[in-house]
């Protein structure tokens, strides 16, 4: 396998201390992107002149889908959408299938340049491939594959316990709490993003559009009045599973309460996020639920590009799918189609004479 030439200075091994306070730093936070970082950082101390590089798994059956979410090379870690248009090298893949279809970890020698490629599998508490570790170093000593290894169980175990207080026990989508804070990443990202457009440098992420879709279940208090909220209950998972079914791996499916739902997605232009969400509302149409028979949603979707908060963007996608309620519903609106055809007035922002602070 060849690898690439890098100066190499003699391994560190991590003192307890080191250790201790890797896992301290790795259990502060409760979002998943510092995690990530700070888990880079810590394996970054074994060897400064190394490669890393950490994978989320989207999907493992019948084919592997992965995304580059943490990058350490040459003293710098970069992480989360910052990361540039990434592809996996043809041998590199080979080494990933190999580990993943024996379930641990493997390595490949160069004795080239002297570095090694490992491939360390990283599964949830249910066993479920959850991310993996591409670590290109010097050779590790026994000591310190053990100690990498239960550093990634660590990892693995938090962001399980993680997932479980973000997500909505009834769907297991994730919950409202989770979506103001994505929402709030992406309006933060697009902010910087606009701050460095004059570089020649810029990364993918500036060039992608997100959309969120709100989706309310039509006439869902008529099912829990006259089936019961068992079956209303039901009709919830049922709807969580036809979310999974028709968006895709990477969108962001969240339970808002009730019978209101949230999807974030990534689409290039304002016709593929119709697609995307009309394929949703289509699905459940011709969906037969139990008990019930058929059912619709409506929707209403709005483009996160720059507004002030979390709370302007949900509220724009929010009055666009209560117009749809009150205009026949199972159909879909775009909050700016209807500002600029007349049907929503915008809402007016305060000045600073019209704030009252007590």
């Amino acid at each position: 396998m060849a690898l690439q030439t890098l100066n190499i200075s003699a391994p560190r091994r991590c003192s307890t201390i080191q250790v201790i306070d890797s896992l301290a730093e790795i259990t502060r936070y409760l979002d998943k992107e510092l995690i990530e970082h700070s888990l880079l950082a810590t394996l970054s101390e074994f060897e400064r002149d190394q490669e890393l590089r950490l994978y989320k798994v989207l999907r493992h059956d019948p084919n592997l889908e992965l995304a580059l979410v943490g990058d350490y090379r040459e003293g710098v870690i970069i992480h989360g959408s910052d990361i540039r248009c990434h592809s996996i090298e043809e041998d590199l893949a080979e080494l990933i299938a190999r580990s993943i279809e024996m379930g641990q970890m493997v390595v490949v020698p160069d004795a080239i340049h002297g570095k090694s490629a490992y491939v360390h599998p990283i599964y949830d508490q249910e066993g479920e491939l959850y991310s993996l570790l591409v670590q290109i170093c010097s050779p590790l000593q026994t000591g310190d594959e053990c100690l990498i290894g239960g550093l990634l169980r660590i990892y693995s175990n938090y962001l399980s316990l993680l997932d479980l207080s973000q997500k909505d026990k009834l769907t297991s989508l994730l919950n409202r709490d989770r979506l103001h804070t994505n929402v709030m990443q992406i309006l933060s990202r697009q902010r910087m993003s606009d701050g460095c457009k004059h570089q020649h440098n810029r990364r993918c992420y500036d060039d992608q559009k997100f959309w969120l879709g709100v989706i309310d279940i039509d006439h869902f208090k008529r099912v829990n009045d006259v089936y019961g909220h068992l079956i209303g209950d039901e009709i919830l998972i049922v709807f969580a599973r036809l979310m999974h079914e028709v968006f895709r791996n990477d969108d962001l499916l969240f339970r808002y309460g009730g019978e209101e739902f949230v999807v974030i997605i990534r689409a290039d232009d304002k016709e593929k996020a119709r697609r995307a969400f009309e394929r949703f509302r289509t699905r459940v149409a011709e969906h037969e639920f139990p008990m019930v028979g058929a059912m619709t949603a409506s929707l209403g979707v709005v483009e996160i590009d720059g507004q002030e908060s979390p709370a302007d963007v949900i509220d724009a996608a929010d009055r666009a799918m209560y117009w749809v309620k009150a205009h026949g519903r199972n159909r879909l609106a775009f909050y700016q189609e209807l500002v600029e055809a007349g049907d929503i007035v915008p809402k007016a922002m305060p000045t600073a004479g019209e704030i009252n602070l007590f």
